[in-house]
């Protein structure tokens, strides 16, 4: 994360590291991390995702709709991700529960949406 007392994403002007990423859909699985650096304005933004049990790093990009918060389009992206590795451990025998799986961006940690108190 940035080095700074701001919020990933509020809006600060100088370019911003965020860090993010999702762990625990097994117990092993480790998670995959996410890390870029945005400025505000950027619609387009260069994305690392690190499988972190193999270290293997992939680039992506993330689109970032004008007027849309970067931390949503990120929180997007890392559950859609994690639905997917969800389904990927269930459909070889595993038996993954949301309520075991970490999620966080910066040093700010969320659940999955189907966890949230409505």
């Amino acid at each position: 994360m940035a080095d700074s007392n701001e919020d990933p994403g509020s809006g600060s002007s100088t370019p911003q590291e965020i860090a993010a990423g999702f762990s625990g859909i097994t117990e092993s699985d480790e998670g995959l991390s996410y890390d870029l650096t945005w400025e505000v304005g950027m619609t387009e933004v260069d994305c690392d995702c690190t499988d972190v049990a193999s270290g293997e790093t992939i680039g992506m990009e993330l689109s970032v709709p004008d007027g849309k918060d970067i931390l949503k389009a990120l929180k997007e992206l890392i559950i859609s991700q994690a639905e997917d590795a969800f389904q990927n451990a269930k459909a070889i025998g595993e038996d993954p529960k949301w309520e075991d799986v970490d999620f966080w961006i910066g040093d700010k940690s969320f659940e999955h949406p189907s966890l949230e108190r409505k």
